[in-house]
């Protein structure tokens, strides 16, 4: 009996094979760098957020921006542990985790356009839920379908 496979060989940037690598690295290297520009706005720097505000941007950034990252990571190596079913990767990781990230610099840059940068970083958390859903029905593990529910809380 051979054993499931767990990595399509698509012959892409190894940062694309699973789906902990980039929102690991992401919700890592954000959190390190969201600090440090709310630490330089507290000495008298520049603002981040624009018009958002610069104390609701640095709350929003830690409960939407690096949370999701660290969620999205620990899910897209777990659902497919739980499904049987190979992980997303190649090209869609890359779209998704490019989403995640448009929003983080939409958000930290000034905008006049606030509504944008808030639409695009709303987009992040029910498309990831929408692809736990697709994975989980797949996979015919409907005990799991729990998570997108919890998603869609969020």
């Amino acid at each position: 009996m051979a054993p499931i496979p767990r990595l399509r060989d698509e012959g892409g940037h190894p940062l694309w094979s699973y789906g902990f690598r980039p929102f690991f690295l992401g919700a890592g290297v954000w959190a390190t760098a969201a600090m440090a520009l709310w630490v330089r706005a507290l000495a008298g720097g520049p603002q981040p957020g624009g018009a958002y505000g610069a104390a609701n941007w640095h709350m929003h950034e830690m409960l939407f921006g690096f949370a999701p990252a660290a969620l999205a990571g620990f899910l897209m190596t777990a659902v497919p542990n739980w499904t049987g079913r190979m992980p997303v990767s190649g090209p869609p990781l890359a779209a998704l985790a490019a989403l995640w990230l448009a929003g983080r610099l939409m958000l930290a840059v000034p905008l006049d356009a606030l509504w944008l940068a808030v639409a695009i970083d709303a987009l992040f958390l029910p498309l990831m839920a929408g692809v736990f859903l697709i994975e989980i029905v797949a996979g015919r593990k409907w005990r799991d379908l729990k998570i997108v529910g919890l998603m869609a809380l969020i």
